[in-house]
């Protein structure tokens, strides 16, 4: 009879999409009991891993897509946030300490600050970065083996942490009612103050949305740049926020309830857990809401969301037209292997596809389609040994026509080395002063410094012992 039912279970699924549609409720996927207040969550993006963080004499958890635990790790303290990577590789749970924890269950990194406990950690999903905050006002990004890529103060405790996707922004909720966003190498882009202590943060995979939950008992919602787009009120003190890509749906846990709101901060639904919710995260497409309770009755829920339709992001923009072969992959659409650099004379070494030459990021401090780019392309590390190291080599602008279109005569714009992407090649990161257009990867001669007033990536501490 129960195989029955399985095969039966099996091709409603199959037959029905994930999600619900917003005039109706939503429906429990699977419900654990845990033992223990479920203090922290996190889901990986396509569900099929969930981890929790427990409260009474401390543990990490980590569950398949149907609940099942696949392990589980004593802290002896109270573990305050969980974080988890896009594959599901990695944990990252703020306890005692900061500890990596892979799928097996093995700790591969702790992260200290002179035993200080930990309050906060978020890992980006790319699984690069850990960023961890301690109750002594320090906070960091770290690598996922520990060791630290920038570090700072805040006016007080970092209670929550989230970084985007690539591990680029940072936003921290902290005890002195700020929420602050950070740039990669910790540069304060804004800081909001709210009526008291921020204790939950989230951010969109791409960084551009931010949701922060305050005792106010208000959830603020703003854009990369720190404009409150709007504020809810949900009546109740708030214990979670979630926000899916583009901003799109944003999930609240409250009192005893969980609520989903479109990007305007409406209500679509809410759901009564019938007791305290402590802690909640959403996948990036909305799909499926996971939440802990603590109190009477300590569980860990996954809820089925309303998952986003795939034309449903408002913030697209055209694509200009170029010369030169389009495509889809490896950001070829806004790639240039042929142009010309404005004020020479001589033809530039331009990289090309076969090089590794990608365009891997395109990001705009505004939604306006005119407004200043930074563009991040790749490169392979031998194209770039050849030509002199990263020093020389330099991302131009394809300069657009009055149309908006890219013409064929390009700028070199302030560009500066980041870093590695998965495949080992270097990652070059350019400010560009034009609307998005197309751009290239050029190895110049003569003065090799940086060119443009870009900040230096400064020198950091010997790390903390991992």
């Amino acid at each position: 009879m129960r195989s029955f039912l399985h095969i039966a279970l099996c091709l409603t699924l199959l037959l029905v999409p994930w999600g619900v549609a917003a005039d109706e409720k939503p429906v429990p996927l699977w419900d654990v009991s845990l033992g223990s207040k479920v203090l922290s969550t996190t889901v990986s993006p396509n569900g099929a891993y969930v981890a929790a963080g427990t409260d009474t004499n401390g543990a990490m958890r980590l569950f398949d897509g149907e609940g099942n635990q696949v392990w589980e790790l004593p802290t002896g303290s109270p573990v305050f946030q969980v974080s988890i990577t896009e594959d599901g590789r990695y944990v990252a749970g703020a306890s005692d300490k900061v500890r990596v924890v892979d799928r097996n269950g093995e700790v591969t990194a702790q992260i200290e600050d002179d035993g200080y406990f930990a309050y906060s950690a978020a890992i980006s999903p790319d699984g690069k970065h850990v960023a961890a905050g301690f109750d002594n006002q320090v906070f960091g990004v770290y690598s996922v083996n520990g060791f630290a890529e920038w570090m700072g103060t805040l006016g007080d405790d970092a209670a929550s942490l989230a970084l985007s996707r690539d591990g680029r922004y940072l936003v921290a909720g902290s005890k002195d009612d700020n929420v602050s966003f950070f740039a990669d190498q910790g540069t304060l882009l804004w800081s909001y103050r709210t009526g008291e202590t921020v204790g939950n943060v989230a951010l969109s995979p791409d960084g551009g949305y931010v949701a922060a939950g305050s005792m106010d008992r208000l959830v603020y919602f703003f854009d990369r740049d720190g404009t409150l787009l709007w504020k809810y009120d949900p009546g109740e003190r708030i214990f979670g926020v979630a926000v899916a890509r583009d901003g799109e749906r944003v999930a609240v846990a409250s009192g005893h309830t969980v609520t989903l709101l479109d990007r305007d901060g409406e209500e679509l639904w809410t759901y009564d857990a019938g007791t305290t919710v402590f802690s909640l995260s959403m996948t990036p497409d909305a799909g499926m809401i996971v939440f802990g309770t603590g109190g009477n009755d300590n569980r860990l829920v996954a809820l089925e969301g309303e998952m986003i339709n795939a034309g449903e992001n408002r913030g697209a923009v055209a694509t200009p037209s170029f010369s030169g072969p389009e495509g889809e992959e490896n950001g070829s659409e806004y790639l240039a292997d042929s142009f010309v650099l404005s004020g020479t004379e001589t033809e530039p070494e331009i990289a090309g596809p076969s090089d590794g030459a990608s365009v891997a990021d395109v990001l705009r401090r505004t939604a306006d389609a005119d407004a200043k780019v930074t563009v991040r392309m790749t490169v392979d590390a031998a194209w770039v040994a050849a030509h002199g190291g990263p020093d020389r080599v330099k991302i131009a602008a394809c300069l657009p026509d009055e149309n908006g279109e890219a013409t064929t005569d390009a700028e070199v714009v302030p560009t500066r080395f980041v870093g590695y992407d998965p495949d080992d090649r270097l990652i070059f990161e350019g400010k560009s002063p034009y609307p998005l257009t197309a751009y290239g990867i050029v190895a110049v001669t003569g003065d090799a410094a940086p060119m443009g007033a870009f900040p230096a990536i400064p020198t950091l501490a010997i790390p903390p012992d991992a």
